[in-house]
């Protein structure tokens, strides 16, 4: 793989978790209407998120400083993928 690759699938896998991490805002008000959630819940969800990303990172920054990175990368990639596809299944808003 050469590093314009590399560079492109890394820019990939950034913006894709960046889209993730926004859309939530722009996407509360119909999550809640879908589950008939109240603010309080919907506010909790959105601060659910940022407490997973807050503490995957330093963890997987740690990580990354005592593996191969392309493991981890590949690692934390994989984990958000499940993580995003489960969302898809969600039945109900305390499963999200």
């Amino acid at each position: 793989m050469t590093p314009s690759h590399a560079l492109a699938i890394l820019f990939l896998i950034n913006v894709a978790n960046y889209v993730a991490r926004s859309i939530i805002g722009a996407l509360l008000p119909l999550v809640q209407s879908e589950f008939h959630a109240s603010d309080l819940l919907g506010g909790m969800l959105g601060s659910a998120l940022m407490w997973t990303y807050m503490i995957s990172a330093p963890v997987f920054g740690h990580l990354a400083d005592r593996r191969p990175r392309t493991r981890i990368i590949a690692l934390g990639t994989a984990i958000w993928s499940l993580g995003a596809s489960a969302c898809a299944l969600a039945s109900g808003l305390w499963s999200l």
